[in-house]
């Protein structure tokens, strides 16, 4: 499967909440994301040091997402196949639930991957952290829930990260409720505008002004010149004077300010 690699800087660090909320309960409904950044993978047919090469992204983190179809172990039972070629996944301590808005959303389950056969395998630093989703509305609706759990595979070194800490701004469901429009690369654009600086030279016409104009021209929204934004209302000419150039304003600010 080909990798795409995120630009430097860029990060792919969900919430538990949007893991949930998101990711998951689109895969269940077959929604589409804007973006391809989980891969669906069998993660039960490979051993956890080989699905690195299986995800979508590589962007650096050393945490890899999955959407893993559920397979139980006997047609008439509830226990999930969870054995590998080279080892097994074997839970570990109690089921966390995923909050939003107050309200039970899903469900976190840790398993730890033991290399050899159970019971007596031997323990390793691969750490999963599988999600599935909690919805009775859904369920209500016919919707199979246990289809799909979204895993997070990662290497355990060291303390780790405080189990439940969360980063970013808080998920709200209703942005990204009917965004069935795919986003492209171009289509994501980053404006950086400075900040105006009375230190600048009279004739300095921000790069990034979203109207560009030349020193000489008066025809200046609010949006164009830096210098035009910082004058005070009294001080701000329209259009219809086109004998008062730019030098003349910075001329005036420099008065009132005195």
């Amino acid at each position: 499967m080909g990798k795409s690699s995120l630009a430097p800087g860029f990060r792919f660090k969900p919430t538990d909440v949007e893991l949930v909320q998101y990711y998951l309960k689109r895969k269940l409904l077959g929604k589409r994301l804007s973006f391809k950044v989980i891969a669906e993978v069998d993660i039960y047919k490979y051993d956890p040091w080989d699905l690195p090469d299986k995800s979508c992204w590589d962007c650096g983190d050393l945490k890899w997402y999955f959407f893993c179809p559920r397979e139980k172990k006997y047609r008439s039972g509830n226990r999930i196949q969870r054995a590998t070629e080279g080892g097994y996944w074997k839970t570990t301590g109690k089921d966390r639930s995923v909050l939003y808005s107050g309200a039970i959303v899903g469900w976190i389950k840790t398993l730890i991957f033991h290399t050899g056969r159970a019971p007596s395998g031997d323990r390793t630093n691969w750490v999963m952290h599988e999600y599935r989703l909690e919805d009775q509305g859904l369920a209500d609706r016919g919707v199979p829930l246990d289809s799909y759990v979204l895993c997070m595979i990662f290497q355990k070194e060291g303390l780790g990260p405080r189990i439940g800490a969360q980063y970013g701004a808080p998920f709200k469901e209703e942005d990204w409720s009917d965004d069935e429009v795919e986003i492209t690369s171009e289509a994501v654009q980053v404006a950086i505008t400075p900040e105006p600086d009375l230190g600048l030279p009279c004739n300095y016409v921000s790069p990034t002004a979203t109207n560009a104009h030349s020193v000489g021209d008066i025809g200046v929204g609010p949006s164009g010149s830096g210098i035009y934004d910082i004058l005070p209302p009294f001080a701000r000419f329209p259009s219809r004077f086109p004998v008062i150039t730019l030098y003349w304003r910075c001329l005036l600010l420099l008065l009132v300010m005195i």
